[in-house]
């Protein structure tokens, strides 16, 4: 088979700190946050970022900065750099109010921030901290409620999730999920239930009251699909049923959780770990497709092709599209700019 296309940057720089995450803001396309991850003392494991036992003694720090995209686009300048307490894990804007984000830390909090654009010069203000946990355990990731702009879901370091409201430093439900490090989770479109990946190979569903008083169920956990830890999960817009998973054993998998089972796999790319995924669009026609961006870590990033074929057997098809492999360091994270062609 043909290896991808390799894709070129038309602007590139180098941030004081190792980037961990970064999403374009959904009302000024032209602005995008970048959060970074400094840990002064470790040792890493496969190029991950590792969390062992002695992580309680380890000194991180982190910082955000704001993005602006030239009218050309092909330039970027940095807007701003706003130190974080500690290092950032994670950052997501919300669906609810879409001018504020939310950040994972690595002391135990999820810390919220407003991106203001109606002066001259946009900019980045904290508006609260919410320390929902000991100051040792590291919100590896995080996800906005569909529906309910009050609750947030977020992995642990410990292996646990948690259903919270940050606005009233209330964790609703503690519950455990994984054996080792909880790396990702997201909730169904519709939040009838919550998916979870984690170091100990397993991808879990979990079945959520739809009043949200009781904790959340453990619907199955599937341990022998993934040779390494799940460490991104996408729902497909194409079929409710089905994700799109990312792991550590550089495959990426069509899953269908109605029969829990991998429908077809493919190897993303030689020697990367596949970190995060992140939807670019999606057509739902006889042969449905979605456009998924990839960061790979050691391998930079990958443009996947997600088919759903038209054919009687109405099977799935994974292809690597792009390949861009100028980063110098490991790809955490990517982000589309949306609105835009």
């Amino acid at each position: 088979m043909a290896s991808p296309c390799s894709v070129s940057s038309v602007f590139s720089t180098v941030l004081d700190q190792p980037p961990s995450c970064i999403e374009f803001s959904p009302v000024a396309t032209d602005l995008f946050v970048v959060g970074t991850y400094h840990l002064e003392k470790h040792s890493e494991r496969d190029g991950r970022i590792q969390e062992d036992e002695t992580h309680a003694s380890q000194s991180r720090s982190g910082h955000l900065a704001l993005f602006a995209i030239a009218d050309d686009g092909i330039q970027a300048a940095k807007m701003q750099t706003l130190p974080t307490p500690s290092a950032v894990l994670d950052l997501h804007f919300s669906p609810h109010s879409p001018a504020n984000f939310a950040i994972a830390t690595s002391t135990g909090a999820v810390s919220f921030y407003r991106l203001s654009t109606n002066t001259a010069s946009p900019t980045i203000s904290h508006g609260y901290t919410a320390q929902l946990f000991h100051a040792s355990t590291i919100v590896l990731a995080l996800t906005f409620h569909p529906t309910n702009p009050s609750l947030v879901a977020v992995s642990l370091s410990t292996g646990f999730l948690a259903l919270a409201d940050p606005s009233t430093d209330a964790v609703l439900h503690l519950f455990p999920a994984h054996s080792l490090e909880a790396w990702t989770l997201v909730f169904s479109p519709i939040a009838e239930k919550l998916y979870s990946g984690g170091d100990d190979c397993a991808l879990v569903q979990h079945h959520l009251d739809p009043d949200g008083k009781d904790s959340p169920i453990k619907s199955w956990s599937d341990r022998r699909s993934h040779a390494a830890g799940v460490t991104a999960i996408l729902p497909l817009p194409l079929d409710e049923r089905i994700l799109l998973t990312g792991s550590y054993d550089e495959f990426v998998r069509i899953y269908d959780c109605s029969s829990r089972r991998v429908l077809v796999e493919k190897k993303a790319a030689e020697g990367g770990g596949v970190w995060r995924l992140r939807l670019v669009r999606s057509h739902d026609t006889d042969e449905g497709r979605c456009l998924v961006l990839a960061s790979c870590m050691h391998a930079g990033s990958r443009l996947l092709d997600i088919v759903r074929r038209a054919d009687r057997d109405g099977g799935w098809e994974i292809r690597v599209l792009r390949a861009f492999e100028e980063h110098q360091s490991m790809n955490y994270a990517g982000d589309v700019r949306l609105g835009k062609d």
